[in-house]
């Protein structure tokens, strides 16, 4: 019986070193597989900061898209208030050329009528010179 018990704690130490052995085994492929994480966890954490960084590039765009916006409507805004003073200008210039052009047409038509008096009056002048000379040679 004494062999028989030291033929059991023969294979309970041989299977407690197998079993020690397997354990150290799987330890070092735990370990290996821990370090494998930490390196995956640390290129998420790569990952998370490039992804901030690409989000912090997107806030930036955003900003100089809204300040573009703004001056667009800036320029849109100008270009209405633009268009309204050459449309009130073109609207002036057009009356002052009317007005010009009446006042031409008025101050003709009165030359012409001057005019017209002034040959009246002269042809009455010639014609009362011929009744005087007429009249100076009888």
């Amino acid at each position: 019986m004494d062999q028989e018990l030291k033929d059991i704690l023969e294979r309970l130490e041989t299977s407690v070193g197998k079993l020690e052995n397997g354990q150290a085994q799987t330890n070092t492929k735990l370990d290996r597989i821990d370090k494998r994480f930490d390196a995956i966890d640390q290129k998420f954490v790569e990952v998370d900061k490039r992804f901030d960084a690409i989000d912090q590039k997107f806030v930036e765009v955003d900003k100089r898209l809204d300040a573009v916006d703004s001056r667009l409507e800036n320029l849109e805004t100008g270009q209405i208030e633009l268009k309204d003073m050459l449309k009130h200008s073109t609207t002036l210039l057009i009356e002052n050329f009317t007005s010009i052009r009446q006042d031409i047409r008025q101050r003709d038509t009165e030359m012409n009528a001057d005019i017209n008096l002034l040959f009246r009056k002269t042809e009455k002048n010639e014609r009362d010179i011929e009744k005087i000379k007429s009249k100076l040679k009888i």
